[in-house]
C-alpha cells in the first residue's frame, strides 16, 4: 500500500459547521461508547468472592463423590428412574418451549402436576402461520430438561452409558411425540442435531410402559434424518426432551410417571440402523469424524 494511499485513509473527514474533528479510517476505529456500570469495583470483588465460594464446595463435594466410588448396584431389567414426576423437584427441571415463543406460531403447552403424582404436558398445537411473510411452518410444542452445571459452570453430562434401554411410563392421547436426546451443543452448527425416536401413545385410560433401547435412536438435524448415522454416544447426553410436531392442530395432553432407564443384561445390537459410507461433505455427528 502507497504512503499517499494510506494517508488519505488517515485524513480527517469533513465536518458540520460547530462540530469536532474526527479521524475516520479503517485503521483506527470509532471508539465504543461508555457503558453506564451501577455497580462498582468493591461490589464486583464481593459478589465474585462469593460465586467463587460457592464453586469451590461444589468441586470439593464432587471430589468426595468421586473418592467413594460408592455408584449403585441394579439388577438386570431393572428400571431406574431418572426423573421421577411425582417429586416436585424432577417437575421444576422441566420446561415448556413453543413456536409463540419465538414469534413463529400460536401453539401454548404448559406442565402441570396432577392429583395422581404425575405430571401432565398439555396444550394446544396450532398450525396457523403467523403473517411475516417468512414463517413456513408452524405447529411445535416441546418440553424440555434443563442442563445441568458442574463447578465453575462446567457442563453436566447425563452419562448413561451403563444402560441399555430408555423407559418411559405415560399415559397419552393417541398422538405420536418424539424423544429427543440432545448432544453438546457449543458450536451453532450443532444446536439442532439431536438423536431421536418416535413415542407412540395408544389413547385411553390405561397405561402403558415404552422400553426403547438407545440402540434405535437416529441421527437428525432440525428433524431431518441424516445419511451419515452412528450410534449415540451415552457419555454425552446434555438433556432430553419431548417434541410434538405431528401437523394435526387441536389440543393434546400427555400424563408422564417417570422417565428411567434399564439394563436388560442381554447381548444388545450396537446399532439398528446401516453405517454405510457416504461422499465427503455430509454432516457429521458430535465428536465423530
Amino acid at each position: 500500500m502507497s504512503h499517499a494511499f494510506r494517508q488519505s485513509l488517515l485524513r480527517p473527514a469533513i465536518h458540520l459547521r460547530g462540530s469536532q474533528t474526527k479521524r475516520l479510517s479503517f485503521f483506527i476505529p470509532h471508539p465504543r461508547p461508555p457503558q453506564d456500570d451501577p455497580h462498582g469495583p468493591i461490589y464486583k470483588t464481593i459478589h465474585g468472592a462469593k460465586i467463587f465460594r460457592v464453586e469451590c464446595g461444589k468441586w470439593v463435594d464432587e471430589w468426595r463423590e468421586a473418592i467413594k466410588l460408592d455408584r449403585a448396584k441394579y439388577y438386570a431389567n431393572q428400571v431406574v428412574p431418572q426423573y421421577h414426576f411425582k417429586y416436585q423437584k424432577d417437575r421444576d427441571f422441566f420446561r415448556i418451549a413453543t413456536d409463540s415463543d419465538y414469534g413463529h406460531g400460536f401453539s401454548k403447552g404448559e406442565f402441570v402436576a396432577t392429583d395422581q403424582g404425575t405430571a401432565l404436558f398439555r396444550g394446544f398445537l396450532d398450525t396457523r402461520l403467523p403473517k411475516d411473510g417468512k414463517t413456513q411452518k408452524a405447529g411445535y410444542v416441546a418440553l424440555h430438561a434443563s442442563p445441568t452445571f458442574r463447578s465453575f459452570q462446567r457442563r453436566q453430562f447425563l452419562d448413561w452409558a451403563q444402560w441399555s434401554h430408555l423407559v418411559i411410563r405415560c399415559r397419552g392421547d393417541g398422538r405420536h411425540y418424539i424423544i429427543n436426546l440432545h448432544m453438546l451443543e457449543e458450536d451453532d452448527f450443532t444446536w439442532h442435531l439431536h438423536y431421536q425416536f418416535p413415542l407412540y401413545t395408544r389413547g385411553g385410560p390405561y397405561w402403558q410402559l415404552t422400553n426403547i433401547p438407545f440402540s434405535k435412536f437416529f441421527l437428525s438435524f432440525q428433524g431431518a434424518l441424516q445419511d451419515r448415522q452412528y450410534r449415540v454416544d451415552l457419555s454425552k447426553i446434555t438433556k432430553i426432551s419431548i417434541t410434538l410436531m405431528d401437523k394435526l392442530p387441536g389440543p393434546f395432553a400427555l400424563e408422564i410417571d417417570f422417565i428411567g432407564c434399564m439394563f436388560s443384561g442381554k447381548d444388545e445390537e450396537d446399532f439398528a440402523y446401516e453405517t454405510y459410507e457416504t461422499p465427503d461433505g455430509y454432516g457429521h455427528a458430535y465428536g465423530q469424524k
